[in-house]
């Protein structure tokens, strides 16, 4: 039973998601088009009607506004609000997890919330990087490179992040470590099914993006995303070939499933996997 003083952090958590959900949805607009994520400010698309603050509070403005813009009506699309409501809901269950396994190293997150801080900057790029590839099937460079740079400096700031970790070095070179492992394993995958087909199986995004997880999560963690990740890609892959009739999907999307079902059920995962280890 959750206590005041943990419900209140949670709803802290889950209305601070939704304030950055609000701003996912600017970059995975912005992005791809190469726009500034800064400005300008948000506009109508269809009027240009400049958005005002108390029109762009999460989830209460396109609920107020009924999902229309305040000036010509036109259709605010409802992946806005989606985007905030799921990235709130995930943050609270990053928070249910922190406050389950507080202590290293049973949980992937640590005492000081620096663990926490970590997964849900990670939890945000998955979702950007995932919605930008389902929508331009690509996985933007200027998102990947700058946060491969900045995991591994956050790994030799602050060691701890990395559970295995006995010192700055050791944590860097761990994050070293899952970084590499992320990139060559879907390398030799993609090169072996070139191989095979005579054509590219698998994009460079998706091997800069499981690199970048890698980067965040170390060694262990993205060797299991590595084998997750195509099971939750098969399945998802035949549900949408019977739904649709296209066999096509990007892949990115399961590399960030798998990153997150890896994050939030660590402790078991790596209880199972200790004989390895």
């Amino acid at each position: 039973m959750l206590n005041t003083p943990q419900l209140i952090f949670l709803l802290f958590l889950g209305s601070f998601g939704a304030c950055i959900g609000s701003f996912l949805n600017v970059c995975i607009h912005r992005i791809p088009l190469k726009l500034s994520i800064v400005s300008p400010p948000s506009a109508c698309p269809f009027c240009s009607y400049q958005i005002k603050f108390y029109d762009n509070i999460p989830l209460l403005s396109w609920i107020i506004l009924s999902g229309k813009c305040r000036k010509c009506k036109a259709p605010i699309s409802a992946r806005y609000i989606c985007i905030e409501a799921f990235t709130a809901v995930m943050f609270v269950l990053y928070g249910l997890s922190f406050l389950q396994y507080p202590d290293l190293p049973k949980s992937i997150f640590s005492a000081n919330f620096t663990g926490l801080i970590v997964h849900l900057i990670l939890l945000s790029i998955l979702i950007s990087c995932s919605l930008i590839d389902l929508e331009k099937g690509i996985i933007p460079n200027s998102i990947t490179y700058p946060w491969i740079l900045i995991a591994l400096i956050l790994s030799f700031a602050f060691p701890q992040i990395h559970f295995a970790a006995n010192s700055r070095l050791h944590a860097l070179f761990l994050s070293f470590l899952g970084l590499v492992i992320g990139y060559g394993s879907l390398w030799i995958i993609a090169f072996i099914g070139k191989l095979i087909s005579g054509k590219e199986v698998m994009g460079g995004g998706d091997l800069k993006l499981q690199a970048l997880i890698g980067a965040f999560i170390g060694p262990v963690g993205i060797i299991v995303v590595f084998f997750i990740a195509p099971i939750i890609g098969s399945v998802w892959g035949i549900i949408h070939k019977i739904k649709t009739g296209n066999a096509y999907l990007p892949y990115g999307p399961s590399i960030a499933i798998a990153s997150i079902v890896t994050s939030l059920y660590f402790q078991p995962i790596f209880k199972f996997l200790i004989p390895f280890y």
